[in-house]
């Protein structure tokens, strides 16, 4: 009876054996995948880490267009304005012309009957000279 119970005992002590190695490769399995997933957490935090790096930068980039934006709105209302101030310019310029090519005209024409004046001046001139030198000859 000892022998039979010693026999158990040794069963129950190579079960309890092949037991505790199954546990120990579970635990090594376990082990080896919380690794694995340790790795994986880690390059997962590294890729959020870049993506919230590569946000932040496009939220940068983006103020700064924004205010690029702001600027060139600015710059733009002020060509405006100057380019409708030139037009202003040149619309006087034009009419400034129009001015005096109209009175150059004018003063063309007020020259020609100057010269008319003058011509028929003259020649009334020179007949009532020439009427008299007649008469004053008789």
């Amino acid at each position: 009876i000892a022998e039979s119970e010693t026999a158990i005992e040794k069963e129950k002590v190579n079960f309890g054996k092949e037991e505790i190695k199954k546990k120990e490769n579970q635990l090594e399995n376990m082990s080896l995948k919380l690794e694995e997933m340790e790795r994986f957490a880690f390059g997962t935090n590294c890729i959020l880490s870049e993506l919230q790096q590569r946000v932040e930068d496009l939220v940068d980039e983006t103020s700064r267009q924004r205010q690029r934006a702001a600027e060139n709105e600015q710059e733009l209302s002020r060509v405006k304005r100057d380019f409708e101030s030139l037009k202003s310019y040149v619309s006087s310029l034009i009419s400034v012309k129009e001015t005096l090519i109209s009175s150059e005209k004018q003063f063309q024409t007020i020259e020609k009957l100057f010269e008319r004046l003058v011509f028929v001046q003259f020649f009334t001139l020179s007949v009532k000279f020439e009427s008299f030198f007649l008469h004053s000859a008789s």
